[in-house]
């Protein structure tokens, strides 16, 4: 198997099809940014265990991804994942093995609902649905704390809160909840 040392790698706006590497590249140890969006990219590698264990940074908006590779939620120092505009039909199981990640824009795919899987990333501090056909719309106006108390009950789960209650709107305390919930971010528009 071939090893590249590669630290960034951007191959953004060209003609790529089906996978980015072939199935000899399995393992990229040093590439920290790979931005290969706005390509036709079906599948970042055609190896079945591709390893990204210092990836910080993947930008694979505008392809034609469904899915994305398991070996990608090995990255546990992955920081930022933009997946915007391509197949995804949900947000991935997995994702929340990545405990480091901040920052998730799955804008603009074919995803319906936004998982219980965000109840696990207590680091996630924004979250990009924006264009997606979700099937519970009162999603499309709540912050990520929000999101996260309404999937929690949904699940049976505390959604992360800390033993407070969830403000009525027209009180003080929602304004104030509103003003905290500033830094994490759900943006849906």
């Amino acid at each position: 198997m071939i090893d590249l040392p590669l630290v960034h790698l951007y191959a953004s706006q060209n003609a790529f099809t089906c996978a980015l590497f072939p199935a000899e590249v399995s393992s990229l140890k040093h590439l920290r940014v790979l931005d290969v969006s706005s390509n036709s990219v079906a599948s970042l590698s055609f190896a079945p265990n591709f390893d990204l264990p210092a990836l910080q940074e993947l930008e694979v908006s505008g392809n034609r991804l469904a899915d994305l590779p398991d070996g990608l939620f090995q990255s546990r120092q992955l920081t930022v994942l933009l997946a915007a505009d391509n197949a995804l039909t949900e947000v991935p199981a997995q994702l929340h093995r990545l405990q480091n990640l901040k920052t998730a824009n799955f804008g603009c795919n074919n995803i319906r609902s936004a998982g219980e899987v965000i109840l696990k990333m207590p680091a996630l501090e924004r979250l990009v649905l924006a264009g997606n056909p979700l099937r519970d719309r009162t999603h499309l106006s709540m912050s990520l704390q929000e999101l996260r108390l309404s999937l929690g009950r949904k699940f049976g789960r505390d959604g992360g809160a800390e033993e407070q209650e969830e403000p009525s709107n027209d009180t003080e305390q929602a304004v104030q909840a509103r003003m905290q919930a500033t830094e994490e971010e759900v943006s849906f528009f």
